[in-house]
């Protein structure tokens, strides 16, 4: 079992804008200038006070597959359910990890709360949620690039409470890294601090396959991803931060 650790620059993210507006409730349309510049200058803000910080932990020996709903990675038991399992059942292994934009987002946004700025609190809440995909993306990457020395190949990621699988197993799932990885600790709830973290499983193997996201099997309406596919139905505004 190997775990790694690392720091990711702010300039390694590329952001989606098509997400955030459509987020923003423009889905066939540019916002208005002062919006596009107010998101322009909020990001030039954040830019500075963001510590972001990724990290994994590969188990390979300690992971099966047990049925339909359910896996094992070191001997704990995930009830991940039947969308996850199915992509999980042909992989060797699994890679458990959890990424952050660091405490200075929360500090951050919480400024404009105190100011009882409701649009900057929303579109801050809205990058925060965009930013630690985009820094998800280059962890998984890393993770990608780990695996292939070994010829192995990857799914996709899946994180608790997505896919039908309880947002409670979170705290099976950091029980296996160490205390405050990347400095995320979990309440009660099963809430990431600080709140703008993703944590997850990838499988990986020799004959496992990365798929497109299938929203039209899930029943979650407020899926990230199902976000994303909409925005992928429209014009794609991916540009570099």
């Amino acid at each position: 079992m190997n775990t790694f650790e690392s720091q990711i620059a702010f300039n390694e993210l590329v952001l989606n804008y098509s997400s955030v507006y459509l987020a923003l409730g423009y889905q066939n349309n540019l916002p208005p200038k002062y919006i596009i510049e107010l998101i322009q200058k909020m990001l030039n803000e954040v830019e500075e006070i963001l510590q972001i910080k990724g990290g994994f932990q590969i188990h390979q020996n300690d992971f099966s597959v047990i049925d339909k709903t359910k896996i094992v990675v070191d001997n704990i038991e995930f009830y991940t359910q039947r969308i996850i399992t199915t992509q999980l059942k042909k992989a060797e292994g699994a890679v458990i990890f959890a990424c952050t934009l660091g405490k200075g987002f929360d500090d951050w946004r919480k400024k404009f709360t105190d100011d009882d700025d409701m649009l900057k609190v929303y579109i801050a809440d809205i990058l925060g949620s965009e930013l630690v995909e985009a820094a998800t993306d280059v962890l998984e990457s890393k993770i990608a690039d780990e695996l292939s020395t070994k010829n192995f190949k990857i799914t996709n990621r899946y994180s608790p409470g997505y896919c039908d699988w309880n947002v409670y197993e979170q705290h099976k799932l950091f029980s296996l890294l160490p205390e405050k990885f990347c400095g995320i600790k979990l309440t009660e709830s099963a809430l990431m601090l600080p709140i703008k973290s993703v944590s997850g499983i990838i499988g990986f193997g020799s004959n496992v396959k990365k798929k497109e996201y299938n929203c039209k099997i899930c029943s979650m309406e407020n899926c990230y991803l199902r976000v994303r596919e909409v925005k992928e139905e429209g014009e794609n505004r991916s540009l570099e931060v």
